[in-house]
């Protein structure tokens, strides 16, 4: 099974985006210690991660990049919808189908990393 496959699998299987970091501070009694939360509203938390003094700023990032991973799934997907209409181009040659077809890849791959149209 390819990557690809792999992801396309797993975001059927899994717990759907967007995902969202929620700070400790932010959970009043239940905050005992600094850490962070990636969760979903359809379900409960995700990930949980202390974020010690010492790694404060890379225990947040760390966390960020987790709660990234629905929209970098997207992104990898629209990327590999590319990576079709390129080679579908270069099979058949410019024709408003291949042309169409790029346009609208590009334009989803767009809209998945929040690049311009």
């Amino acid at each position: 099974m390819s990557m690809i496959d792999a992801i396309r699998k797993d975001r059927e299987a899994g717990t759907r985006g967007p995902w969202k970091v929620v700070d400790c501070d932010s959970l009043g009694e239940r905050c005992t210690h600094y850490y962070q939360e990636v969760w979903n509203q359809e379900t409960d938390i995700l990930v949980t991660t202390e974020v010690t003094r010492a790694h404060n700023d890379g225990g947040r990032a760390n966390v960020r990049r987790c709660a990234r991973v629905p929209d970098m799934e997207a992104a990898l997907l629209a990327a590999e919808e590319l990576a079709d209409a390129v080679d579908e181009w270069g099979a058949k040659g410019r024709t408003e189908a291949t042309a169409a077809a790029l346009n609208t890849a590009l334009g989803n791959y767009r809209a998945a990393t929040g690049g311009a149209a």
